[in-house]
């Protein structure tokens, strides 16, 4: 299991600017990740991130496992 570069570089990048725990992370507000972010593509990990803290899903994120995952969930839910 390899751990994503870019995604590791969020999660720090999140916790350097003074995120100290999950409820941080899950506080950060739109304006936040405009300052955290230097694109989009940075603003959409932070909320890939928020959403995987929220899931409780830390290790799958920093892995190529998340989106694997989401998309089985979602395979799953279908199916119901």
């Amino acid at each position: 299991m390899a751990i994503d570069n870019n995604r590791f570089r969020i999660l720090k990048k999140v916790l350097d600017s003074g995120c100290k725990s999950d409820k941080d992370i899950l506080a950060l507000t739109a304006r936040d990740m405009l300052e955290l972010s230097r694109s989009v593509l940075e603003m959409a990990e932070i909320l890939e991130l928020q959403d995987a803290v929220k899931g409780h899903r830390i290790i799958s994120y920093l892995t190529a496992n998340h989106k694997e995952k989401e998309s089985d969930e979602a395979y799953q839910e279908d199916l119901y």
